[in-house]
């Protein structure tokens, strides 16, 4: 078990930081649910009450988070049939209720309190913690760098907003 944990970290981490790095917004949703599926999978291997029920709650969770986000990554490519980050400045102006769900499904991937996905995460954290004490600085650094992925995906919804023509030309 210690080395099956260690492999998930690792790439709950690798995922993670690959999601910061993309500049597709359907690739960084990707990488980010591959980082919580792996948290989800940590939680289930713990063999502990808690952490199952925590990896069962984070897996039901990110199924509804994660589809409403890749749903909305597509309502915005049917309409302008581009994905990329740079193209998506300022649609808090142009699109408030779209910049409004976007957020809170935002916040729902980050495990904000009052979340299912913050429920399902504290569980696993929780007892993790108590079962591989290697894992607590390892799982800090993943949720950190979470919050960055979560971060630069919310930022398209500020800034100069950039109107660009509907033609065939941008696909």
């Amino acid at each position: 078990m210690p080395v099956a944990a260690t492999l998930c970290l690792l790439s709950i981490i690798f995922a993670a930081m690959m999601a910061i790095s993309q500049s597709d917004l359907k690739r960084i949703i990707a990488y980010s649910s591959i980082a919580h599926m792996n948290f989800s999978r940590l939680g289930l291997m713990s063999m502990t009450d808690r952490a199952i029920v925590g990896g069962t709650i984070l897996f039901v969770a990110h199924g509804f988070v994660s589809a409403g986000m890749f749903f909305s990554v597509g309502f915005r490519y049917d309409r302008y049939h581009q994905r990329d980050l740079m193209y998506f400045r300022g649609l808090t102006t142009v699109a408030p209720v779209f910049s409004l769900f976007f957020f809170l499904f935002n916040l729902a991937n980050l495990g904000v309190p009052l979340s299912f996905n913050f429920l399902g995460e504290f569980l696993i954290f929780a007892e993790l913690i108590n079962i591989y004490h290697f894992a607590a600085p390892r799982l800090v650094i993943a949720l950190i760098v979470q919050v960055g992925y979560t971060m630069k995906l919310i930022s398209i919804l500020f800034g100069e907003v950039i109107y660009f023509p509907q033609s065939s030309a941008l696909s």
